[in-house]
């Protein structure tokens, strides 16, 4: 799995806008995670072809506070989005800053 920020420099704009969907979806399972620890993207969410031929969602792992490592055990929470279209790219990413 790769970082969200290593994600974030690498990846076409299309992909950014939908990981910044997923994360800011964060917001409505706030109460049950508190505060966000730990994110990470499914390596297939990383092949843009991939995701543009099939319509597959953006897969988002995320771990909550005190449970380091739970990425790489495949455990936490998946936040799935589709690709937002091209023109809400650059609103979601002023938001997705926000949170970073």
């Amino acid at each position: 799995m790769k970082r969200f920020s290593e994600v974030f420099r690498d990846s076409r704009s299309s992909v950014l806008a939908a990981m910044a969907r997923a994360l800011l979806a964060l917001e409505d399972v706030d109460e049950e995670l508190g505060e966000v620890r730990g994110v990470e993207v499914d390596p297939s969410s990383l092949d843009v072809e991939y995701l543009e031929r099939t319509g597959a969602p953006i897969r988002i792992l995320v771990a909550a506070p005190g449970r380091e490592g739970v990425l790489d055990e495949g455990e936490g929470y998946v936040i799935e989005a589709a690709p937002y279209a091209e023109d809400n790219v650059w609103r979601l990413y002023e938001e997705l800053a926000t949170l970073f």
